[in-house]
């Protein structure tokens, strides 16, 4: 009799492989102003230019007040102040030094995947332990919980919104369905308050289910985006403020080809990049291809079953349509607004559907070769 392996021993396995990681990285310049702003105190490089991660706590001493932080995010920076609510609230029990910040970013993502986990429970999903497996050793997981920036929180509130949104579309008594949209504009509220660029992930999500609310003529469909446009209202002002002052190194549109050739590479990069850097680029290049090629077969398959009525087929209809529409719209930004938007960061709002994708193409390959092989 094979001995089953308890579902936590892998989870712990996963946070000791996170902590590993971001006890070994060096700090980097925007972590630097992450700590800088939560210690209100001018950042001082070390005489090399470097700084160790022994030599950190030196550099940062002092205490800011919340209003203050805010106040800091709404007049002399471009980012929401979410994240950075959360992270002040966390250095008051923890701490501000380096570790204890990324220690919050490690317990975001290892939530993450736990709700990853049991949101595909569920829908019922067949191999939700390879589903979760492949998000939760994704580029993007792995990365975002070695900084101490908000990316780890913005894949949070991605998952949260998704997997509620996926559950609206399930039978449930009306009660259910105004908790579980009322969840889903707060999860969307969330996302924009951490960072701007999340918009391309709550516009389609809050699309869909005014698409829903249409279709299906059910009102209580619309309570999600109505929900995320009232937490969202007040910060509205600051956010056309801020969209004048983009950073200076974001130079014009350079052309829908040079685009799509960054997007092919960032796209599957979320779940296959190899850090290393002495790793060969032919190594780098075909695995990307792969796992592009995955995600299409993914994408085939949720075409395939576009109407299965079941929880899955909702989650698997959202694992598409968000990154496929969102995607699409960060192109028609790029090229309104005449800027090049192109950075690995700005698509790993994408990583939880993107994985998914990649996994179930891999699954749909695999059954495929085990019937071609005569295994059933």
């Amino acid at each position: 009799m094979p001995t089953k392996i308890h579902p936590a021993l892998p989870f712990v396995a996963l946070i000791f492989l996170l902590v590993f990681g971001a006890s070994q990285r060096s700090i980097w310049y925007d972590e630097a102003i992450t700590l800088q702003t939560l210690a209100a105190d001018r950042f001082v490089m070390g005489p090399t230019g470097f700084v160790m991660l022994g030599d950190v706590g030196r550099y940062f001493d002092g205490t800011t007040t919340l209003s203050e932080l805010i106040q800091r995010y709404a007049e002399t920076d471009v980012h929401p102040p979410l994240y950075f609510v959360l992270l002040h609230f966390a250095g008051l029990v923890f701490g501000g030094g380096l570790l204890a910040a990324r220690a919050v970013s490690i317990a975001l993502v290892a939530l993450s995947v736990w709700l990853y986990w049991w949101a595909l429970g569920r829908t019922g999903a067949a191999h939700r332990s390879v589903y979760a497996a492949v998000f939760a050793l994704s580029f993007a997981m792995v990365s975002s919980a070695q900084d101490a920036r908000g990316y780890a929180l913005a894949l949070l509130c991605a998952t949260a919104a998704w997997s509620l949104a996926a559950l609206c579309d399930t039978p449930r008594t009306n009660r259910e369905r105004v908790w579980l949209q009322a969840g889903v504009g707060l999860a969307c509220a969330a996302l924009v308050y951490t960072h701007y660029f999340a918009l391309f992930v709550v516009v389609p999500i809050l699309g869909w289910r005014t698409l829903r609310a249409i279709g299906d003529r059910r009102a209580l469909a619309l309570i999600g985006p109505a929900v995320c446009a009232v937490l969202f209202a007040p910060w509205v002002p600051v956010l056309l403020e801020q969209m004048t002052t983009r950073p200076g190194q974001m130079t014009g549109f350079s052309g829908i080809v040079d685009w799509i050739r960054g997007a092919s590479n960032f796209v599957p990069a979320q779940v296959f990049s190899l850090a290393w850097p002495d790793a060969p680029e032919w190594l780098q290049a075909r695995g990307r291809d792969l796992v592009l090629l995955a995600m299409i077969g993914g994408a085939a398959k949720c075409l395939w079953t576009w109407r299965d009525p079941s929880a899955f087929g909702a989650f698997s209809r959202l694992a598409l349509w968000v990154p496929a529409t969102g995607i699409a719209l960060f192109l028609a930004a790029s090229i309104v607004m005449d800027r090049w938007f192109m950075t690995f960061r700005y698509f790993v709002f994408f990583a939880p559907f993107l994985a998914f994708l990649a996994a179930h193409g891999a699954l749909w390959a695999g059954a495929a070769l085990r019937r071609a092989g005569g295994g059933g």
